[in-house]
């Protein structure tokens, strides 16, 4: 059972019936059967951390290799390989794909069970059960069909808030009204840009151009000011979040000079003829026999995703990589930059590269693997880079590059740029405890898919809830920006049933939030390493302990809550003990001495890079 809730009738019977046991795939509706006492067999019984790196590997491996490279027929538009261009997408869905036949392979073996009952979530998922209990011969049965989800469908909706009214609107739509209703808010800040400024854009073809692709400006105004300083055309175009939004990013804005491109439209149009011979060689060439599970073929159902995929996707794709390629013809562009590469943003990078415009990566975090029996495991796309360079903060970075077996000749060490500007930034103490929240892992890793995880990290967060309440501390949760109605975790919703008159904030800047707090309890995510730059001790809440290779605790830098029984005393030693806190103190400092290089002069370092990889572009032309 996958769905939040159950129907009555099912939950009437299943309390009647002594031989039946539900296996929750959800950790609500976990959560709601153990509170009534009905018979469960939980996920963490049935799969061990063996089985969801055997999972994490397989998904690595089969939205790889799904088509056969060796033939000659790619899957090409305008020299572009559309198969690498979705590999993102097409992880994130096999991960589940996979995690649902393992687990309902294992849970076979280990209940023996007479009939098999799932509820219904998604077609092709309900036709591979079928298979594997037919294999099994075992009887099947789809419940619960008020509820359903084609998983294809995760990536067609875009969460977002606004602030109307004082208070922030959560948002969950197409990417179709997303975008208009991004035009219509970008349409009233440029105005408010138009009215307020007084410089004009200035483009000299004499300059060389630098487009930087869905920069925040608040938080890469180092970078973005040093570009502006050298006296760069400076070409900002984002596809996402608005060039300017709030007050704070207008008033940044108006310190530099800069173009806005307009972004990709979405006025898209089928095109049967590139589809239609797209299924053809998909079909022709899948490699069916890599999709074999204990004996059970099951490659017509990944090809049916994959073709869902592709029908959905090739549209958009082909309208992007037209557009780039005009803009390419229209505009003067020397150089890009982006922060991402394995994603939305892979359309651009490949276009531009095929033009022979160099293009670069920021990093937006550590670059973290996974440590298992003497094997390291990678996150799910550290190995597949296809900018030119991927620059990198620091030593340990390069260290798990060399032990992920990164291509090393695509890795400079560069530092951070929107960490500059830390040193500068005044730090108070306003008697406050601030919780700082990162988004689930959920989309790299199996184990993260796990109802009987998720309930365990959620009892350990609540914990803490409870422990903070002893101390009658003013308490403000900043939730992560891009969590809404999809949010895992509720922390919210945890938070203000035990302590009701806690803060919450979602679009507050969070340095500026860390800057003032006393103390900061914060789950995995890169406001680690800015509370840590900014000289704030820092309760880390870890998914697992010591698992992803940053060296948080073995630097002494953070204060980690792995058992509940400690939670207390390490809440009142980062407050009370000076001992304590002077020894974080020395921890951070040994931190940033290990993470960071060029910590003040990244900017600069990232700007050589770039002119490096701009001339060796111009002497192969």
């Amino acid at each position: 059972m996958d769905s939040p809730k159950m129907e009555l009738s099912l939950m009437n019977q299943i309390e009647n019936e002594k031989n039946h046991i539900v296996l929750p795939l959800n950790y609500e509706l976990e959560k709601n059967l153990k509170s009534k006492n009905i018979k469960i067999i939980s996920e963490e019984n049935i799969l061990d951390l063996k089985d969801y790196y055997l999972i994490d590997d397989l998904t690595m491996k089969l939205s790889r290799t799904w088509y056969n490279n060796q033939t000659n027929e790619k899957l090409f538009f305008e020299e572009i390989d559309i198969s690498k261009l979705l590999s993102n997408e097409i992880y994130q869905i096999f991960l589940r794909i996979i995690h649902r036949i393992i687990l309902l392979q294992k849970v076979i073996k280990k209940t023996n069970p007479k009939i098999i009952k799932i509820n219904n979530f998604d077609e092709i998922l309900n036709e591979i059960s079928i298979e594997i209990c037919n294999y099994n011969d075992m009887k099947i049965e789809i419940i619960n069909k008020k509820y359903s989800n084609q998983i294809e469908n995760r990536f067609d909706k875009i969460n977002f808030s606004i602030k109307l009214f004082g208070k922030n609107r959560e948002i969950y739509v197409s990417k179709k009204i997303f975008n208009i209703l991004k035009n219509c808010f970008e349409k009233y800040w440029d105005l408010r840009y138009t009215i307020s400024s007084s410089s004009k854009e200035i483009f000299d073809s004499n300059k060389k151009s630098i487009l930087l692709l869905d920069f925040n400006l608040t938080l890469d105004e180092s970078f973005i000011h040093y570009l502006y300083e050298k006296k760069y055309n400076i070409l900002l175009m984002n596809n996402r979040r608005p060039i300017i939004w709030n007050n704070k990013s207008l008033e940044i804005a108006k310190k530099i000079r800069f173009e806005k491109i307009d972004t990709v439209g979405y006025k898209i149009e089928e095109n049967e003829e590139i589809l239609l011979n797209m299924n053809k060689l998909i079909k022709k060439y899948f490699n069916h026999d890599q999709f074999t599970f204990s004996s059970i073929e099951l490659g017509k159902y990944f090809m049916e995703i994959i073709l869902k995929i592709i029908k959905k996707r090739l549209p958009e794709i082909i309208l992007k990589i037209e557009y780039y390629k005009k803009l390419i013809k229209d505009r003067k562009i020397d150089g890009v930059w982006v922060l991402d590469d394995f994603g939305d943003d892979k359309v651009a990078v490949n276009v531009f590269q095929n033009s022979n415009i160099p293009v670069g990566v920021f990093l937006a975090g550590n670059l973290t693997s996974q440590w298992k029996d003497g094997i390291c495991t990678v996150e799910s796309f550290v190995i597949d880079r296809t900018g030119d360079k991927l620059i990198i903060w620091g030593g340990n970075d390069y260290k798990n590059c060399v032990e992920s077996k990164v291509n090393l000749e695509k890795i400079e060490i560069g530092g951070a740029p929107r960490y500059e500007k830390f040193n500068k930034i005044i730090t108070v103490d306003n008697n406050y405890i601030l919780i700082l929240t990162g988004a689930f892992p959920s989309t790299a890793w199996s184990l993260f898919l796990s109802s009987s995880f998720i309930i365990e990290f959620e009892n350990k967060v609540n914990q803490v809830f409870l422990e903070l309440k002893k101390f009658n501390k003013k308490i403000i949760l900043k939730r992560h920006p891009t969590q809404g109605k999809n949010e895992i975790i509720n922390y919210e919703k945890m938070l203000l049933k035990i302590i009701p008159d806690a803060i919450v904030l979602k679009e507050s800047n969070t340095t500026e939030l860390i800057s003032k707090a006393t103390l900061v309890i914060a789950t995995p995510s890169t406001v680690v390493e800015e509370t840590i730059l900014l000289n704030k001790p820092i309760i880390l809440i870890p998914y697992i302990p010591n698992n992803n290779r940053i060296p948080y605790a073995s630097t002494g830098a953070v204060i980690e809550i792995n058992d509940e029984n400690t939670i207390y005393e390490k809440i009142k030693d980062c407050l009370f003990n000076e001992k304590i806190k002077d020894e974080l103190a020395k921890g951070r400092k040994r931190f940033i001495q290990k993470v960071f290089n060029n910590i003040n002069y990244s900017s600069e370092q990232h700007n050589e890079i770039m002119l490096k990889l701009i001339s060796d572009k111009n002497s192969t032309k």
